[in-house]
C-alpha cells in the first residue's frame, strides 16, 4: 500500500535536514490511530525511497511481537507516500511523542531549542543530561 501526498494535507512543518523535511500530518493509516509525520525526501530520491521501501518489508514481515517492540523503541517508516507521477517521494512514520523531546543549547545559533533525543543523549554525561530533562516538551 501507498499514500498519495495530496491525501496527508494540511501539512505542519517540523523539521528539516540535509535529506528531508518533516511535517506533521492528520492523516491516519486505517485501523491505526498513531498520530503521524511525513518525512519527504529532498535528495537522492531514488536511493532514500528503496531504504524506505526495505525498512517498511522489515517492519511488516516481523512477527506481530515483534512489529509491537519495534514500534515501542522505534520511529520506524510505516508507509510509502507518492507524488503524482506515482513516485515515491517519503514515507510516513509515527510521530515521536513529547517524552522524547527536551530542551537544549542549539549547537548551530548558541540558542535553547527544543529537539528529539537520540543515540548521543545516550552518551552524555550527568551535567548534559540534567540539561535536558524529561519535563521538557516539544512546544516547551
Amino acid at each position: 500500500m501507498s499514500v498519495p501526498e495530496s491525501a496527508l494535507k494540511p501539512l505542519t512543518f517540523l523539521a528539516e535536514g540535509g535529506f528531508a523535511a518533516v511535517y506533521q500530518t492528520r492523516y491516519l493509516l486505517p485501523g491505526d490511530s498513531t498520530p503521524l509525520a511525513y518525512k519527504k525526501f529532498k535528495l537522492k530520491k531514488a536511493e532514500q525511497a528503496k531504504a524506505a521501501s526495505e525498512a517498511i518489508a522489515f517492519r511488516t514481515g516481523l512477527p506481530g511481537r515483534g512489529r509491537a517492540e519495534l514500534d515501542e523503541y522505534a520511529v520506524w517508516p510505516r508507509e510509502p507516500v507518492t507524488d503524482a507521477r506515482g513516485d515515491v517521494c517519503g514515507y510516513l512514520m509515527p510521530l515521536i511523542p513529547p517524552d522524547f523531546f527536551c530542551r537544549k543549547v542549539d549547537d548551530r545559533t548558541g540558542q535553547m531549542t527544543s529537539a528529539p533525543r537520540n543515540v548521543y543523549w545516550l552518551m552524555s554525561g550527568a551535567r548534559q543530561r540534567l540539561t535536558c530533562g524529561r519535563s521538557s516538551s516539544p512546544n516547551g
